[in-house]
């Protein structure tokens, strides 16, 4: 059992970078946007960016809290 546990830890760990790159590439667009609020359609996608920069965030937190989660099962 110990081994299916370590390779979910991997697994988890991929996720956690992958969503970690995500979240500076999405939150970096967003915040450009910023930057150019004479543009109508800016706003919309100011709110949008901000939401999938949360619910990016919401996702590190789940994964972080599962890789703990896999780490003490291993400890075990």
């Amino acid at each position: 059992m110990s081994k299916r546990t370590e390779k979910e830890i991997e697994f988890y760990v991929e996720i956690l970078k992958l969503l970690v790159l995500l979240l500076v590439a999405v939150a970096g667009g967003t915040i450009s946007l910023l930057y150019k609020m004479q543009f109508s359609v800016s706003i919309p996608l100011i709110f949008i960016g901000a939401w999938i920069s949360f619910s990016l965030v919401l996702g590190i937190i789940w994964t972080t809290l599962r890789i703990k989660r896999l780490l003490e099962e291993l400890d075990e």
